[in-house]
């Protein structure tokens, strides 16, 4: 035992050196003095030397322990090293416990290490150890400020350096002093709650209180209007007991006062609130007066629903039907109530279109008409059958045709009447129904009734015509769902006026595909007279609203009881009282609404008949015409002051009328389509035979071409009667219509005459457009000529009637009596036809006497170009004979005269008449200057033809019949070249002073008075006269004829335009050849040598300063 122990001691004393060596060998142990099993610090001694090398001998057992050289030297150490291997497991553990201390005491040190494999470093507290130790080994006693600066940063709290675990005793402070404060607040809170509960428990009863307090004041507030109903004058049982369909009778309602049913409105509005209140349910005295609330309101609705009914019925005073609308107010249901009373409106202007616009009416109006007419003329069947003779059998069918259709014309504007009658009675209800809402406001509230209905969404009986509004106001804003703003374009009448249209157009529509179209002609029939009716529904309208009081309005409001503005609210109480400028009214309301209001307005109060439109005096305006909104964003003026128009709807200006018409399927739109097609239809059936095509057969029976057959005087003056009927169904007496139709009746003559010109086209003889085939070799007209004349003088003879019809449709049937109206009727028919007479005349213009003319002029041109033949020259004997005019032009103009223009209407023939002098002055004198030699004599044949020339053609033109003289032709250019020729004949300068240089003589020329007023080819070609041999002529140079090269300056319709600039050419082209000449030649040549530089100087001033 002794021994063992021995031995252990001996094992302990050897394994300890050595586990100090091994923790020596560890710097982290090192660092934190943890190398020191059990030594004190100290010096060393020799002892632990020698205990060194046995720890090293020891150590080096423990770790060579398999290494024989080790255990060889002593059995011992064998024995000792496996008896201290439990020793170092104990160690081991003590090395363990060392490890946990420095990871939990100085966790940077541990894991620094690995922190810095991710490129992380911490500060490691090594060096400033180092420096504490070195400086407490220098000093001991006295602790350095390095060491105090070290043992300060490793303080908890140090700033510089935070170490986790001063962050974790953070930590663990504040989550204590967290449970600290979180004991705290629970505690506050529990004060708080009980708190609450005490103030809970103390003002609940306080509420309690209120709220009976509030029940009572509704009790109060329901028995107090319960006591004012009881204290009106109105019998509530018996308008609720006697009531018909919801209204009350006529007796009732005389014995309602309007104040009295307002004060009750406003009563039961306000019981009907209290009573919806849950609070006042099961109240006994509420649920007594129940029934009493209920009685008068039932009452009091009636009542209001009678007088809507009544201003359905009957036109009511604007101060009933504001009492009325402000009892719908107190209740709640204005908008309800405004578009009901709009909706009732259109529901009966359907029930009048439905009554008009229907098959069995239209047969109904036909059958009775014809019935009317026989009974008229004493005809019956019996008797029609017993006629045997053709002619008696033809008369007794045309009268009896003439009395139906005048029987018929009478029935329809009757129907159409009746229809307009009831559409303008509602449509004016609805206007004043919206006059009264425009300018009605609550008194309390002070909001105006049209904002009130405005905010309320449109029916949707009425959005296809709210629809319409929007897209003719430019593509409103549709996001607004049914609701309108008032300020944009709200208005009932125009949401009336357009719905009721677009519903007319539907049923029109309806009625054009009944049966497969079996009733289009009778349904076109219809228009002259519905349009008729329609624009003096407008009218009537117009004057209603002129007035500014509908039809049995009284002034003064009814009875005393019943006067106006007292409950009524309304900022102007004259409005109701009738005294107001009406027009102000609707400009007010208008005013609101940037794009109009929809409605009709008025016009000045001066002028209060529509009998004064038709009077035939003029007179001013004396005040402007006031104007509200339109139904489409226009506006609707009545300018009554103004000059007095053709029909009234010069004065029935605005969209209303425009919607009326309509477009598309919408209005009267297809009723006047289909009218317009069936009066085209009846003017085009004549043009079928006008133009027949004519077939002859030669004796081998082959067909010869042959022109067509023209059309006769009867097929003319059918024509003539077609468009004189069409016109007059515009006039109101004898067609029916009204005089606004003229225009659209005239549109479609002028289609008629359009497709006449197209057939009559086909039917000329295509001479082609010189006309060669016009004239035979003796210049006599041939067969192509004499067709073409016939077709001119029937197309004139068209045109003259087309010209007379207005005259002959509007007026001259009132004669000696005149009309304004008719006057301007017939002015504005003629000026819708003019197209169609400027159609006919460019026809003939183009197809007939352009041609002519050619042919004519190419005559006369080979006539004139005879006088190169020597007829000027100096020995010639021509003027003996009378000269060349006289020799070979005046028979020429005197067969022209005779044969070709006399066949002509003077209108045509002086047209040609006038091409042809034109033609032949220019061509005169063209050919004239270009003779050559010219002397003294050729010089005064000259004039003298031209003379000549001049008589003879003014006696061509007076044959024609035209009234215009040589000086008017052609803007008088032609004649005053004439006239200035003569004086150019005799022009001296050359010989008068041969010393001139040619610029001199240039500048003398264009001083010249008469040289303004002769073509610029005209001079310089008599210039030639004067020039050297060597300078040809411009068309020998040109190796043309006289003829041709004329043909150049003067086309053969007489115009000049294109001919100087080519001349010009030509005169260059000919000095310039003379230069060359002359080189060669120079002494030889007779005649002035000056000539070719005057041209070259005189003539690019003359074109330059040219008036052609």
């Amino acid at each position: 035992m002794t021994k063992s122990l021995a031995s252990s001691t001996v094992v302990k004393k050897s394994t300890t050196p050595a586990l100090d060596l091994l923790l020596q060998e560890d710097p982290l142990l090192s660092a934190h003095n943890l190398t020191n099993s059990g030594k004190r610090p100290g010096g060393s001694t020799s002892n632990d030397v020698a205990n060194e090398d046995a720890a090293f001998s020891y150590a080096a057992a423990l770790l060579h322990d398999d290494s024989s050289g080790w255990m060889s030297s002593s059995g011992e150490v064998q024995k000792r090293a496996a008896e201290a291997l439990a020793e170092v497991d104990r160690k081991l553990a003590l090395v363990e416990g060392l490890a946990e201390r420095v990871a939990r005491d100085h966790p940077e040190d541990v894991a620094s290490p690995f922190v810095g494999l991710h490129g992380h470093h911490l500060k490691m507290p090594l060096d400033e150890n180092a420096t504490s130790t070195n400086a407490t080994t220098k000093n001991p006693k006295s602790p350095s400020k390095t060491q105090s600066e070290s043992i300060d940063s490793q303080s908890p709290n140090s700033v510089a350096t935070v170490s986790l675990f001063a962050t974790r005793e953070k930590c663990d402070r504040l989550r204590r002093q967290g449970v600290v404060l979180e004991g705290i607040a629970k505690r506050v809170e529990s004060s708080l709650q009980r708190g609450l509960r005490r103030m809970e428990s103390t003002t609940s009863r306080l509420s309690r209180l209120l709220e009976i307090s509030a029940t009572l004041k509704m009790a109060m507030r329901l028995r107090f209007e319960a006591k004012k109903i009881q204290g009106s004058c109105i019998d509530f049982d018996s308008i609720a007991s006697n009531s018909n369909n919801g209204s009350v009778g006529d007796g009732l309602l005389e014995l309602v006062d309007l104040r009295d049913l307002t004060r009750a409105a406003a009563s039961v509005s306000t019981m009907e609130h209290l009573l919806s209140d849950p609070q006042l349910r099961g109240i006994d005295v509420v649920e007594q007066m129940r029934l009493q609330a209920e009685t008068a309101a039932l009452a009091v609705r009636r009542a209001a629903a009678g007088l809507l009914a009544e201003q359905q019925q009957q036109q009511l005073s604007s101060a009933k039907l504001g009492s009325t609308l402000q009892v719908y107010f107190h209740l709640g249901e204005l908008p309800q109530a405004a578009w009901s009373a709009v909706a009732q409106s259109l529901a009966t202007a359907e029930k009048a279109a439905s009554q008009f616009f229907n098959p069995g009416s239209l047969q109904r109006l036909n059958e009775t008409a014809v019935s009317e007419a026989k009974f008229a003329l004493d005809v019956s069947d019996a008797v029609a059958v017993g006629v045997t003779e053709p002619n008696q059998k033809k008369t007794l069918g045309e009268s009896l045709e003439r009395a139906t259709m005048k029987k018929l014309k009478i029935k329809r504007a009757e129907a159409a009447s009746k229809w307009a009658h009831a559409v303008g009675d509602a449509a004016f209800k609805v206007w004043n129904l919206h006059r009264v809402l425009a300018r009605k406001s609550d008194a309390s509230t002070r909001q105006n009734f049209l904002e009130v209905v405005s905010k309320a969404p449109i029916p949707e009986k009425f959005q296809d015509a709210e629809k319409q509004i929007r897209s003719s106001e430019g593509g409103a804003d549709d996001a607004g769902g049914g609701g309108i703003d008032i300020r944009s374009s709200l208005s009932l009448f125009s949401l009336f006026w357009n719905q009721m249209c677009i519903l007319l157009g539907m049923r029109i529509q309806r009625l054009l595909k009944y049966d497969n179209g079996k009733l289009v002609p009778s349904v076109s029939a219809l228009y002259p007279a519905v349009r008729a009716a329609a624009l003096d529904m407008l009218g009537n309208i117009s004057d209603s609203m002129q007035a500014g009081l509908a039809a049995g309005d009284d002034p003064s409001g009814g009875a005393s009881s019943n006067a106006c503005g007292i409950l009524g609210g309304s900022t102007d109480d004259s409005f109701f009282m009738g005294y107001g400028n009406i027009g102000e009214g609707l400009g007010n309301t208008a005013a609101t609404d940037g794009s109009g209001g929809g409605f009709l307005a008025c016009a000045a109060a001066d002028s209060w008949t529509r009998d004064s439109m038709y009077s035939n005096t003029m007179s001013s305006n004396n005040s402007d015409a006031l104007s509200a909104g339109g139904g489409s964003g226009g506006k609707m003026a009545f300018p009554g002051g103004q000059q007095k128009s053709i029909s009234k709807i010069s004065s029935v200006i605005g969209s209303e009328w425009k919607i009326l018409l309509g477009q598309g399927n919408c209005g009267l739109y297809p009723l006047q389509r289909t009218f317009l097609e069936a009066s085209n239809e009846r003017l085009c059936a004549p043009l079928q035979y006008l133009f027949p095509v004519d077939a002859t057969v030669e004796e081998n029976g082959v067909a010869l071409e042959v022109l067509p057959i023209l059309p006769s005087r009867y097929d003319l003056a059918k024509i003539e009667a077609n468009i004189r009927e069409e016109l007059t169904i515009a006039d109101p007496r004898q067609g029916g219509g009204e005089l606004g139709m003229t225009a659209m009746i005239s549109r479609n003559a002028v289609e008629m005459i359009e497709k006449m010109c197209a057939a009559a086209k086909s039917a000329t003889s295509n001479a082609g457009e010189d006309g060669y085939s016009y004239l035979d070799h003796d210049s006599a007209a041939s067969e192509l000529l004499i067709h073409d004349m016939k077709l001119a003088g029937v197309i004139h003879s068209l045109s003259v009637s087309l010209k007379k019809a207005p005259e002959n449709a509007f007026v001259i049937p009132y004669r000696p009596a005149q009309s304004a109206q008719h006057e301007e009727a017939a002015r504005m028919c003629q000026i819708e036809l003019q197209p169609a007479q400027q159609k006919m005349h460019a026809l003939v213009l183009k197809c007939i006497l352009s041609p002519l003319c050619r042919a004519l002029n190419a005559r006369v041109s080979s006539s004139l170009s005879k006088m190169h033949l020597g007829a000027y020259l100096e020995d010639t004997t021509e003027s003996d004979s009378g000269g060349f005019v006289q020799t070979h032009l005046n028979s020429l103009y005197e067969k022209i005269a005779t044969d070709h223009i006399s066949r002509l209407p003077s209108e045509y023939g002086s047209i040609v008449s006038i091409c042809v002098a034109t033609y032949s002055i220019y061509a005169f004198v063209s050919n004239a200057v270009l003779v050559r030699p010219l002397g003294e004599m050729g010089r005064l044949r000259i004039t003298q033809d031209l003379a000549n020339l001049e008589l003879a053609l003014e006696q061509l033109v007076f044959k024609a019949g035209s009234s215009s003289s040589l000086a008017q032709m052609d803007n008088g250019k032609a004649y005053a070249e004439l006239r200035a020729v003569r004086q150019m004949l005799f022009w001296s300068l050359l010989s008068d002073d041969e010393s001139l240089s040619p610029s001199d003589i240039a500048k003398s020329l264009l001083r010249e008075t008469w040289i303004v007023d002769v073509r610029p080819s005209t001079i310089c070609h008599f210039l030639f006269s004067f020039a050297p041999n060597l300078l040809s002529s411009p068309h020998h140079a040109k190796r043309m004829s006289t003829e041709d090269f004329v043909h150049t300056l003067v086309q053969p319709d007489g115009s000049i335009a294109d001919g100087e600039a080519n001349a010009w050419m030509t005169i260059m082209s000919s000095c310039d050849s003379y230069q060359q000449r002359d080189s060669v030649d120079s002494g030889m040549d007779t005649g002035d040598r000056r000539i070719p530089a005057v041209l070259m100087y005189l003539a690019p001033e003359l074109i330059r300063r040219r008036r052609f």
